[in-house]
């Protein structure tokens, strides 16, 4: 039996999954190596938690979340120490992207996590 290890296990989650993952970020921070948060409704409270990095991506017209993951990224990179990338697509929603983002988000996601 393989055992699993956690030092190298991200959270992920889009849009409304975001929201039960953030509570489970906080509940236990240590278990995980980062979070993956692409569209979220809810980040990780940083207050409660320490992530070790974040990948967080968005759209320019996500109702209102580009301003909110903005201002999240400067809070977790700047104030909290925490390493942060920030993808935003210009010309993507909240639910309606193209094929092109789509294949920059696997893009960007792998180059994550290949440097980590």
């Amino acid at each position: 039996q393989e055992k699993i290890d956690f030092r190298k296990v991200y959270l992920y989650g889009r849009s409304a999954e975001t929201v039960p993952l953030s509570e489970l970020a906080a509940e236990r921070p240590e278990l995980w190596r980062g979070a993956i948060l692409f569209s979220p409704t809810l980040m990780p409270d940083l207050s409660r938690c320490r992530l070790k990095t974040l990948l967080l991506d968005c759209g320019e017209y996500d109702s209102g979340t580009y301003q909110e993951v903005v201002k999240y990224q400067t809070d977790a990179a700047v104030s909290r120490g925490i390493p942060t990338t920030l993808l935003v697509h210009e010309t993507a929603r909240h639910t309606s992207f193209s094929r092109i983002t789509a294949a920059n988000r696997c893009l960007v996601l792998g180059y994550f996590l290949c440097r980590q």
